[in-house]
């Protein structure tokens, strides 16, 4: 027993001492980072317009350099178009996106933007509230009015 015991003694410390250096081995490489954001997230369909942000860092957590591809399924970017592309500034670059529903139909309930940097991609989706039954309320509130307003001029 009492040799058992001298026995685990140094297994246990070279056990240690393994865990330790594991442990403290060179971490691999890090991991570049890539986020959209949108200011607000969700859009009226009437045309506000949301700013997406776009931050990117490289693997040894620089910031991010090149160009980044925005492309929306509905709607369109500040600069007119369905897919962007936008020089990175220190890692970030932003432009101002809108989605009108009386320009474009398929600008409903939500809005994918997909953004790529070099071999990363990044997806966002964007809620768009349906405001249709305001405005139709709204519309047939000035049709009352203007209707009101003839039959007291006749």
């Amino acid at each position: 027993m009492l040799k058992a015991a001298r026995l685990a003694r140094p297994v246990s410390l070279l056990l240690a001492f393994a865990m330790f250096a594991a442990c403290n081995q060179d971490q691999p490489p890090g991991v570049a980072n890539f986020t959209v954001t949108a200011t607000p997230r969700q859009i009226d369909g009437q045309g506000r317009v949301s700013l997406l942000s776009v931050e990117t860092r490289d693997a040894k957590g620089q910031p991010g350099t090149g160009v980044v591809t925005l492309t929306a399924s509905a709607g369109t970017f500040s600069d007119g178009t369905t897919q962007t592309t936008l020089t990175l500034a220190n890692g970030l670059a932003g432009i101002g996106y809108m989605c009108n529903a009386n320009v474009d139909r398929n600008c409903a309930t939500q809005i994918r933007i997909d953004a790529s940097w070099g071999q990363l991609n990044y997806s966002l989706i964007l809620s768009v509230a349906n405001n249709q039954s305001s405005c139709k309320q709204s519309l047939h509130a000035v049709r009352r009015q203007g209707r009101r307003g003839q039959k007291a001029r006749g």
